[in-house]
């Protein structure tokens, strides 16, 4: 069985917020190809036990880390009870928000940090007006500030995630300036796929390898400058390929290649072992030096 170390999956079919430059599946094309396609079930969201299952699975084939992504995975109300089921299980759970409701519902931080081994925040651009612009959502900028302000209170690690494209270049650089005197451990600027809601938008998102790269050496000698101890890292399109197995909120599996997404079949309907036998375009050695090394 190929070597796996994180588990990835989108939890919501619908989200918060409507950002255009978006990789998420949220709802599966008419026609996958994965197995269990055309049963009862196959498009409704997992449910709290079947979400259990896949995190078991997880736990039995020797994954270290589940990632809980969004959107905004706390739209799910079971949210809190998985991410504390996935901590018991001895996996480090990684939370990736747009910190909406985590900005605003009374209590919910303060319940789920204990059981957080990192927290993704996302900002798209060093200001409210580009950030917002960005992620189509007024207010958005202010919310994750709050989140990343609390954080400083809670042990868990904290990863920024920015998507660089041609629209918030010029701004990314000065991220480094807002993240400097921050908790972050990690910046992780990856470059724009086009995928999901991306894939219509390309012309507008799209940006050439070498202009994505001077982006992220841009971001780097910034980073320098402010005195910033944080961990840069990212990786274009030809980096990532091949290096993750993500799990859609109906619990089909798929690869990430490039603009296209290779699926596979659904959790209802395969073993995690088979799942990952059956994915013949994920790389294991890859994925094991993506995420380990």
């Amino acid at each position: 069985m190929k070597d796996i170390y994180r588990i990835n999956w989108e939890t919501n079919p619908t989200c918060n917020e409507d950002c255009t430059f978006c990789f998420a599946t949220f709802n599966l094309p008419r026609e996958t190809g994965a197995v269990g396609e055309g049963t009862e079930n196959f498009r409704s969201p997992l449910n709290t036990l079947e979400a259990k299952m896949l995190i078991d699975s997880a736990h039995e084939i020797g994954a270290k880390e589940f990632l809980f992504g969004g959107g905004d995975p706390f739209i799910r109300k079971d949210m809190p009870d998985l991410i504390g089921y996935a901590d018991e299980l001895g996996l480090k759970t990684i939370v990736d928000t747009n910190c909406l409701i985590l900005a605003t519902r009374e209590g919910l931080l303060e319940a789920v940090a204990p059981h957080i081994g990192r927290i993704g925040i996302p900002f798209d651009g060093s200001d409210p007006k580009t950030n917002d612009y960005m992620r189509s959502k007024q207010g958005a900028y202010r919310k994750q500030l709050k989140v990343l302000r609390a954080s400083e209170s809670y042990d868990y690690e904290v990863k920024v995630n920015t998507i660089v494209t041609k629209q918030n270049a010029k701004s990314i650089p000065d991220i480094a300036r807002l993240l400097a005197d921050s908790k972050v451990d990690r910046w992780s600027l990856d470059q724009f796929i086009p995928q999901g809601r991306g894939e219509t938008n390309a012309r507008k998102y799209s940006i050439d390898d070498s202009d994505y790269f001077a982006v992220v050496e841009a971001a780097k000698e910034v980073a320098a400058q402010v005195g910033a101890t944080f961990e840069i890292s990212g990786g274009d399109i030809e980096t990532k390929t091949g290096t993750v197995l993500m799990f859609s909120p109906q619990g089909v599996a798929y690869i990430p290649d490039c603009s296209d997404k290779l699926y596979i079949g659904s959790i209802r309907y395969m073993t995690l072992r088979k799942i990952l036998q059956a994915a013949t375009h994920f790389d294991a050695g890859k994925h094991m030096r993506r995420y380990v090394e």
